[in-house]
C-alpha cells in the first residue's frame, strides 16, 4: 500500500509539472502566421511566364528565389511558368519584398519604348528592425501597361487600407487599360511616379501620361504584426500594344 501511495503522489507531481509547463508555454509570444503568397494564371488557354525579383537587405529577409514557385535557379531573380488556370502558393519563413512581372522581366522605360507593368509587394516583415513596419502591395503602371492583373487580400489579423477616407478597407485591387487607372486604389497610373502627382516621370511617358490619382491611394498596407491570410496575385490578360 505504501508503494502505491508513493507512486500516486509521484504521478500527481509529474501531472502538476506538465500543467505548469503548459501554462507557461501559453504565456509565450505566439508564433506569427505567415502571409501566404499565391500567383494565379486566369487565362484559360495560354501559359504565362512569370519573373520573381526580390531584395534582401539583411538575413531577416528571404535572400534567394530558389525553391519559390518551383524556381530552380538561385539568386535574386528567377522565372517560372504558370499553366492555364494554374495557381501556385508559397509560405515565406522570413520577410519577403520584391516584385512579380508577367510576360517579361520587369522593364523600365528604354528611351521612348514603354516598360512593363510591375506588381510590387513587401510581406511577412513583422520581424525586421523597422518601427511600425507595414505589409504593402501595389500595381505599378508607371512605365507601361503591358497586362491586366489583380491582387486579392484575404484573411489575416489586420485590415488592408489605402489610409485615406473612403478607402479604409481594401480586399481587391486591379489595374486597367490606358486612361482607366485613375481612381483605382492600389494602382500607380501610367507616368504618375508620385501617385497623385508627377515628379520625375519616366522619359517614355512624358507628355502622354494618365491623370494622377486624386488622392495618395496607390499603396495598400497593413501593420506587419497583423499579418496572415493570403495575398493572391493574378494574371488576367495581356494588353496589346
Amino acid at each position: 500500500m505504501r508503494e502505491l501511495i508513493i507512486t500516486l503522489i509521484f504521478i500527481g507531481i509529474i501531472a502538476t509539472m506538465i500543467n505548469v509547463a503548459s501554462t507557461l508555454e501559453g504565456k509565450r509570444t505566439p508564433v506569427v502566421n505567415s502571409t501566404v503568397v499565391m500567383v494565379e494564371n486566369k487565362d484559360t488557354i495560354n501559359c504565362v511566364d512569370v519573373w520573381l525579383t526580390i531584395g534582401a537587405p539583411d538575413k531577416t529577409w528571404v535572400n534567394s528565389v530558389h525553391g519559390i514557385f518551383g524556381i530552380k535557379t538561385k539568386g535574386l531573380q528567377g522565372k517560372f511558368t504558370l499553366k492555364p488556370k494554374q495557381t501556385l502558393s508559397y509560405i515565406p519563413k522570413k520577410g519577403i519584398q520584391g516584385n512579380i512581372c508577367f510576360l517579361t522581366t520587369p522593364q523600365q522605360c528604354n528611351g521612348n519604348a514603354n516598360g512593363s507593368t510591375i506588381i510590387e509587394f513587401c510581406l511577412n516583415n513583422y520581424n525586421v528592425k523597422i518601427p511600425e513596419a507595414q505589409e504593402t502591395v501595389e500595381i505599378s503602371c508607371v512605365s507601361g501597361i503591358t497586362y491586366i492583373a489583380s491582387i486579392d487580400m484575404k484573411g489575416g489579423k489586420g485590415i488592408w487600407t489605402a489610409n485615406y477616407a473612403g478607402y479604409d478597407t481594401i480586399t481587391h485591387i486591379q489595374n486597367d487599360t490606358f486612361g482607366k487607372n485613375s481612381g483605382n486604389a492600389g494602382v500607380y497610373p501610367y507616368g504618375c511616379d508620385d501617385c497623385d502627382s508627377i515628379a520625375s516621370p519616366p522619359v517614355c511617358t512624358i507628355g502622354k501620361n494618365e491623370t494622377p490619382q486624386k488622392y495618395a491611394i496607390c499603396n495598400i498596407q497593413r501593420n506587419a504584426s497583423l499579418n496572415g491570410g493570403t495575398v493572391k496575385i493574378s494574371f488576367i490578360s495581356k494588353v496589346n500594344d
